[in-house]
């Protein structure tokens, strides 16, 4: 049961994708961890877009998630799917060297176009029949030369498709919007709350798709406190890498 699929006259776009669909599809037990990078200055702020530099808690965040994944691979085979950013690529670079990761960049941020870099209360200030128009459907708002979240949605209908097939267990690193976009296929949220679901600094959510449903766990990888002796040892780890 289930080591092959008999298809005939499948003519169309629709039609397509349901095989593809099919033909990736399974219940193989695996898990799949996403989580936003460490936490930068921007988002102390409320900046949006840009793409700073990790922060001394964005720093510790990577050193645990390094942590956390070591530990899970005791377990299981883990491969690791992340954007192509600069504060993603700083949020993985302790596992660089003991495990797959791929780059793609379909699971960059959500672009804010004529608002990028600056923050909500400036948007609200100087932009307010935009500010307004976010407010009342952010599902559908597409910020002026950028992004809604239907835009996000439908670029990572690709990455959705490799999550639901692959047969390892898989950490992707990305940003909230594309968080909320895989939580919600997942999870099988209204595509109307999918904006609201929330997606914490810091945290790690693990997805394990059954044959039935998706059990879920959440875990919060950093205390209120951040160890600047740890940041320390980061910087070394790093630069005897690259070395």
């Amino acid at each position: 049961m289930g080591q092959y699929l008999t298809a005939n006259q499948c003519n169309g776009v629709l039609e397509s994708e349901v095989i593809f669909y099919l033909l990736n599809v399974h219940i193989h037990p695996r898990k799949i961890w996403l989580c936003i990078h460490g936490e930068t200055d921007y988002d102390v702020k409320g900046i949006l877009g840009g793409d700073p530099d990790l922060n001394e808690r964005g720093i510790q965040f990577s050193k645990v998630l390094h942590d956390f994944i070591n530990e899970k691979s005791k377990e299981e085979q883990v491969s690791i799917l992340c954007d192509t950013s600069h504060r993603v690529y700083q949020t993985v670079r302790p596992l660089q060297y003991e495990y797959n990761i791929n780059y793609c960049n379909l699971l960059r941020e959500l672009d804010g176009g004529d608002f990028d870099q600056m923050t909500y209360q400036q948007i609200e200030t100087q932009f307010p029949q935009e500010f307004e128009r976010r407010k009342a459907n952010r599902l559908i708002y597409r910020y002026p030369g950028g992004e809604s979240y239907l835009d996000v949605k439908e670029r990572c209908h690709r990455v959705l498709m490799k999550l639901i097939g692959s047969r390892d267990s898989i950490l992707v690193v990305a940003h909230r919007a594309v968080i909320r976009v895989i939580l919600s296929y997942f999870l099988d949220v209204p595509p109307s709350a999918m904006p609201d679901l929330t997606v914490n600094q810091d945290t790690v959510y693990e997805l394990e798709p059954t044959a039935y449903c998706t059990n879920t766990k959440e875990y919060k990888l950093l205390s209120s406190v951040c160890n600047k002796h740890d940041i320390e040892n980061y910087f070394w780890f790093c630069c005897i890498w690259r070395w």
